[in-house]
């Protein structure tokens, strides 16, 4: 059987650049990332998701688009062709984004299949807003009812 990892993110406002990324597994085993600020924030980003940014411990800091994606691989290796679970297909989008490089050598190729789940209106996160709360209410909340993508 595959392991499930639970995905949020949190974007600077909607369509806006990536700001942090949490993979839950179901055994417990976490990854939170922050990327640098952007130069603008959104106003709603600003005043909801920065204050909490830094609420869920462990929280790995990156410097730049590169550093986040070798976390991203290192975290990832543990796993054989997982499935990824998302509440918002914007969280898969910046997923699958994320393995990008500067070319084609720099390229994450990590196999695995997502799935959005659905009937996820009554997940409660502890801080609403922080990727890596988000993330562990999904896998809290995640039951049989799933749309594989």
């Amino acid at each position: 059987m595959s392991t499930n990892l639970f995905l949020d993110c949190e974007f600077n406002g909607f369509g806006g650049e990536l700001v942090s990324m949490a993979l839950v597994a179901d055994d417990g085993r976490e990854w939170y990332a922050v990327l640098p600020e952007p130069r603008v924030w959104d106003a709603w980003v600003f005043e909801n998701v920065l204050p909490v940014i830094s609420a869920e411990k462990p929280t790995i800091y990156c410097n730049s688009r590169a550093e986040f994606r070798v976390s991203l691989a290192n975290f990832l290796s543990q796993f054989h062709r997982p499935n990824i679970v998302a509440d918002w297909y914007t969280d898969l989008v910046h997923f699958y984004s994320s393995f990008g490089g500067k070319d084609h050598s720099e390229s994450l190729n990590f196999p695995c299949t997502s799935q959005l789940a659905s009937d996820m209106e009554d997940i409660v996160s502890a801080v609403p807003h922080n990727a890596l709360a988000d993330a562990r209410a999904i896998r809290i909340s995640f039951g049989s009812s799933a749309t594989t993508i």
